[in-house]
């Protein structure tokens, strides 16, 4: 018998439970949960109810200036465990907190908009009262998910509250202020080399030498370097976490930075700074749907599409649905550098096409209207 069955079998739970919120994002105070635990505190929930944020390890841990606000690490195991078991509320989106007990009440925030068919990951969240979307297309994309499960009672479609920042023009920050030039772009890639095993690799074969789509050696990163100097460009990788880029890494280039989640100003997340963009490199992540909502040019580094849908497969037609500028290899790349120096943005009418498909609204209060459900189930108990 688990720990949790005996604490179901020898403990009234409903007796215990507790006005408690539990908040989960990886890294700590991000993603959505981050921008409704902004919410919860304007609308001084947190005067009623304590706010534990979980963290995975005893190195997150923190202290909040908050009333009614603490941090607890799952390496805490009997703390955590109390809070897991007795709190009434959980809002995740990445790693899952799951219910433990008919009395708790939870919303799945989303990590973004579904990108892969991992059907067997989210198959084992545990039971979801609701599940945020941006639209009714991702609302069925979902669905079809749990399909033959009874494992979620509502799909709303409240739009994800870190998109919230695109319409809020003073919470933008630019990226590296001190370093002059006229365009900014941010280039996000799915890893491939993985820092400690090449997984990637053993399943495609594809090897890219540095780590990042279209760059063959060290010289071409430099060559790049001088043609964004010259054109007034800043470009800015951010790798996934995974991803082993330690060769470009190693030397200081002007106008080419990598930068991880640590560069990002406390209290500030990687949404602060999509606004400010004049554009946005990536390949297969999500962060394509809300980058949308900026109404800029999109470019799509994705020279290993064949073998990478062979292998990895999505809830939709790519091709069909993610309209960016193909770059394909290294001049695709200086293509759309040049592109974004001259103010070209080609595929704008396409690209706009179809954004109510994706996003039903686009007013930035979603994290509003994700509190309004918890409140409105607050009412009730």
């Amino acid at each position: 018998m688990s720990f949790n069955e005996k604490i179901k079998k020898f403990i009234p739970i409903k007796k215990f439970m507790k006005n408690i919120i539990l908040l989960d994002s990886n890294p700590p105070l991000c993603d959505n949960a981050y921008y409704v635990y902004k919410e919860l505190l304007r609308r001084n929930i947190n005067n009623k109810y304590k706010i534990i944020w979980i963290v995975e390890k005893n190195k997150d841990l923190r202290k909040s200036k908050e009333k009614n606000v603490f941090f607890v690490s799952k390496e805490q195991v009997w703390k955590y465990r109390y809070y897991h078991n007795f709190s009434r509320y959980i809002l995740d989106c990445n790693p899952f907190i799951r219910k433990l007990n008919k009395y708790q009440f939870r919303i799945y925030l989303s990590h973004g908009c579904p990108v892969k068919i991992l059907d067997k990951l989210f198959r084992n969240s545990g039971a979801i009262d609701y599940i945020t979307t941006t639209a009714e297309f991702w609302s069925n994309v979902r669905k079809n998910t749990y399909k033959g499960t009874n494992l979620v009672k509502n799909f709303v479609e409240t739009g994800f509250p870190r998109d919230d920042l695109f319409f809020d023009k003073n919470q933008w920050i630019s990226l590296f202020p001190d370093i002059e030039r006229e365009k900014t772009i941010l280039w996000l890639p799915t890893y491939r080399n993985h820092t400690i095993k090449r997984n990637y690799e053993q399943y495609t074969g594809i090897h890219f030498p540095l780590g990042i789509p279209c760059f063959e050696s060290i010289e071409q990163v430099k060559q790049l370097n001088n043609f964004l100097a010259s054109k007034k460009v800043l470009l800015v990788i951010k790798p996934h976490p995974a991803q082993d880029v330690s060769e470009i890494k190693s030397i200081d280039l002007s106008n080419l930075k990598i930068i991880y989640d640590t560069y990002f100003e406390e209290g500030t997340t990687l949404y602060n700074y999509l606004p400010a963009l004049d554009a946005l490199i990536t390949d297969y992540s999500s962060v394509y749907w809300d980058f949308l909502l900026a109404d800029k040019p999109i470019g799509l580094a994705i020279p290993d599409f064949n073998d990478y849908t062979e292998h990895v497969k999505m809830p939709y037609d790519y091709e069909h649905e993610v309209i960016g500028e193909r770059i394909l290899d290294y001049d695709g790349l200086v293509m759309f550098i040049e592109n974004i120096s001259s103010n070209k943005d080609i595929l704008k009418y396409e690209r706009n096409r179809n954004i109510d498909k994706y996003h039903k609204y686009r007013d930035g209060n979603s994290a509003k209207r994700v509190v309004d459900i918890l409140e409105k189930e607050m009412n009730k108990r």
